[in-house]
């Protein structure tokens, strides 16, 4: 990546301890069960 030319774009969502929304919920479970996915939590 080129400095001041280049930018990076991430896109993900931070699913709280409990009570996620279903549908990113079972994206995280479909990423980490197909794909050897690792997740970190939010204070890391």
């Amino acid at each position: 990546m080129t400095p001041g030319y280049s930018r990076l774009l991430v896109f993900e969502w931070v699913l709280p301890d409990t009570g996620a929304p279903l549908y990113p919920a079972l994206l995280d479970i479909n990423m980490m069960a197909l794909l050897a996915g690792m997740e970190r939590s939010e204070m890391q």
